[in-house]
């Protein structure tokens, strides 16, 4: 039987194809799952790449775009990246009843497998351990309102994949970490409060290490200060932080004199920040002596590179007497800033009553 050849027109190997696997094609692989990894043991030559073809042979599942050489490990039952195992060590609630028990049981590097549903847990490590869920609103860690939702005094960990909720703390009422880095990926951490008379970073709190905050959701959480409010949001200090991909919406400050950084605080930080929006973010004070600034970021003593930064519908809103509102949406002092792309947009600044000086 005749080999077929490209673009001749003709059907050379009887099969009722035109170039079908052409003996001069490209030669590759059939990517029936269209991620560009290709079947090892479907070969196919074409005389045109395109859908369907890849010149990789390294897919260890081709019918599953959700698997793929060096795709990041989910908890979902499958191999996504193609190591041959599950990569984590632990699950909950096959393994462990409670994700507390399952980290308490695991060993340094490993990783806690989180199924999906709503779990009532306040967790406290310092090993380097990680923690993946099933995904953000599908594996709820609820803290009852009873002190932080998640507690790290050292080490690494990666956080994935869930949501943080309903904590309730002076400092990282949704994350506390301390002298701890700490990677969190696609990450909702929402509606946790804060009513002491210092309140710092609501949703999360940074405080040394060296962190990485990607692609996460600190929003809804709500500061209530008796004497101070620092980052609803996120608050990072004495730390170095990345952070991408983040939006933090629809954060709180009220009742304190004092107030700064809604939706993020960062002081004597080395911070980069990219592709990040802070928005929505109220700051609200009430009684005399105020001071409120950088509802959508407070910055200070810090080095800052950043690109597409957007903070927009950001408001601060004072009533009293003798109120001193300074970068009412962004705030800087003393700190090196560069980048590009920083847009501010549809914010205000309202006093009800009494004598303000408003800057910025």
């Amino acid at each position: 039987m005749s080999k077929e050849i490209c673009n001749d027109g003709i059907d050379n190997d009887c099969t009722s194809l035109i170039d079908d696997n052409p003996v001069d094609g490209y030669q590759g692989y059939v990517d029936a799952d269209g991620d560009a990894y290709g079947n090892a043991a479907s070969p196919l030559a074409v005389c045109t790449p395109g859908t369907g073809w890849t010149a990789d042979n390294t897919d260890c599942d081709d019918s599953n775009a959700a698997i793929w050489p060096g795709r990041t490990e989910e908890c979902d039952g499958f191999d996504n990246d193609c190591d041959g195992s599950t990569d984590w060590s632990v699950a909950v609630p096959t393994d462990y009843p409670t994700i507390q028990s399952a980290i308490d049981a695991a060993q340094e590097g490993d990783t806690v497998c989180i199924g999906p549903g709503t779990f009532y847990e306040n967790l406290a490590w310092e090993s380097d351990v990680s923690i993946y869920g099933a995904g953000a609103g599908v594996t709820i860690i609820d803290g009852s309102g009873a002190g932080s939702v998640v507690t790290l005094t050292g080490g690494s960990q990666k956080i994935q994949q869930m949501s943080i909720e309903n904590g309730d703390a002076a400092q990282g009422a949704g994350i506390y970490a301390m002298n701890a880095n700490v990677e969190t990926r696609n990450l909702n951490v929402f509606f946790n409060t804060c009513s002491a008379a210092i309140c710092e970073g609501t949703g999360i709190y940074l405080n040394g290490g060296d962190s990485v905050i990607f692609d996460t959701s600190p929003s809804g959480n709500i500061q209530s200060g008796t004497e101070a409010n620092r980052g609803a949001g996120i608050y990072a200090e004495g730390a170095d932080v990345w952070i991408q991909g983040v939006t933090t919406n629809g954060n709180t400050q009220e009742s304190a004199p004092t107030s700064m950084g809604t939706g993020m605080y960062l002081s004597d930080v080395a911070a980069q920040i990219y592709y990040s929006d802070s928005n929505n973010n109220i700051l609200a004070t009430s009684g005399d002596t105020q001071w409120a600034g950088g509802t959508g970021l407070y910055l200070a003593d810090s080095t800052l590179t950043m690109i597409d930064l957007y903070m927009g519908d950001n408001n601060v809103i004072v009533d009293g007497d003798t109120n001193t509102v300074q970068g009412g949406i962004l705030y800087v002092s003393n700190s090196d800033v560069e980048g590009q792309y920083m847009n501010v947009t549809q914010s205000w600044v309202t006093s009800s009553a009494g004598t303000s000086t408003i800057s910025g």
